[in-house]
């Protein structure tokens, strides 16, 4: 309902403009509508489902606890995925936006957004608020977040 009233106000606007484009109007408008409808079920946390996501698994998750209207979280998500593309064997990674987790955003004292937040056996293991502005620091950040809870992690032996 509202992001489509949201749509038809973009388009009004696009048409009426001599700036606008029809590229700029579907990156910004409906691409990303497209990828949140596509893979919101997978990706996003809310509180009904974050004991099952979160708390009552074994292995560690992060969260990006992320604002829609946020200009570092738009800029850090794809990054957040890229990241858990390549993570994706050893943690699980989910986004939670803060309408859909009030409670949980003050029961975890989450600062800001971006946050990232390493859940590990059901706690609350680190958490991060900002983000870098390239990939491989993000990525860089995670992995020293997750090191320590690792199982079958990366050991070292001397010879």
């Amino acid at each position: 309902g509202r992001e489509f009233k949201n749509i038809g106000q973009a388009m009004y606007d696009n048409e009426t403009s001599n700036s606008g484009s029809l590229f700029l109007f579907l990156e910004e408008y409906i691409i990303p509508l497209a990828r949140n409808s596509v893979s919101k079920s997978d990706w996003y946390l809310t509180e009904s489902n974050f004991k099952a996501r979160v708390l009552d698994v074994q292995k560690p998750v992060f969260i990006d606890f992320t604002y829609v209207n946020c200009p570092y979280c738009k800029s850090f998500t794809p990054q957040f995925k890229v990241i858990a593309e390549e993570y994706g064997n050893i943690a699980d990674f989910y986004y939670m936006e803060w309408s859909e987790g009030t409670n949980l955003v003050q029961k975890y004292g989450i600062p800001g957004y971006p946050t990232i937040a390493l859940f590990y056996k059901g706690k609350l293991r680190m958490k991060k608020s900002g983000a870098y502005p390239d990939e491989k620091g993000n990525e860089a950040l995670m992995v020293g977040m997750l090191l320590p809870y690792l199982e079958t992690g990366l050991n070292t032996t001397s010879g």
